[in-house]
């Protein structure tokens, strides 16, 4: 495994969010095996639902824009979905534009395959800018607690999967970031090759994934439903 850097500080306490939480409203419960895990390890995956005009255009209700990984405590995953949630209630959807340019084969993330590749717009860089700050306090250094690390179907989530979560910030955030759409519905690099007519289309919510063995999205957290703060189950 590839050395890991110390072991990150929060910089804020987790008890400043109470406020934050306290008021919460609007958003999915938590999932209950989280409860029966708060002392585990997720990695998760902070990540934009887009409109009906991308899902009309892949068919892919799934589809996804990845803006930030992280491990985290399992039972701090209320409190950074609230954090979420907070970025997202002040951001104007209406003025962030997604833009697919085309297709691309190779690694996302650490899942091969083909994306929708995105253009960087100003808008989109600032609202991934501001997930990976609102979720810093909440990162955690998983090297000491490997064993301690949960994935959903109860699998050992493999070291380079751990490498690729740890090292998103910085490696593939900021001016590093390439934003990307992964479905389930893509398959193969063919079509790379088909012709492509760019079109726009915008977020319409955010989600909060727990990544599998190989760091993949498994299943769906959080879903944020358009208010701050994220309501306790």
């Amino acid at each position: 495994m590839t050395a890991r850097s110390p072991r990150r500080l929060r910089s804020l306490s987790i008890a400043t969010y109470a406020l934050l939480t306290a008021t919460a409203a609007g958003c999915a419960g938590l999932p209950q095996f989280l409860k029966e895990n708060d002392d585990k390890i997720v990695a998760v995956d902070v990540a934009l639902q887009p409109d009906k005009a991308l899902v009309d255009r892949t068919r892919a209700p799934e589809a996804y824009v990845t803006l930030v990984r992280r491990f985290v405590r399992a039972s701090d995953v209320h409190s950074l979905s609230a954090a979420v949630a907070n970025v997202m209630a002040t951001t104007r959807l209406d003025q962030v534009n997604l833009r697919a340019t085309g297709y691309q084969s190779g690694n996302w993330n650490g899942v091969s395959g083909t994306a929708m590749v995105l253009d960087l717009s100003p808008e989109l860089l600032r609202l991934e800018e501001r997930i990976v700050d609102a979720t810093r306090m909440f990162a955690v250094n998983p090297e000491p607690a490997e064993s301690f690390i949960v994935t959903p179907d109860g699998t050992r989530m493999t070291d380079a999967a751990i490498d690729r979560v740890f090292a998103f910030v910085p490696e593939a955030s900021g001016a590093n970031f390439r934003p990307h759409v992964m479905t389930t519905s893509m398959q193969g690099g063919s079509l790379e090759s088909q012709p492509f007519e760019a079109f726009t289309f915008k977020p319409s919510s955010a989600l909060v994934y727990q990544l599998g063995q190989h760091g993949a999205p498994q299943r769906i957290l959080w879903t944020w439903t358009g208010e701050s703060g994220a309501r306790r189950p």
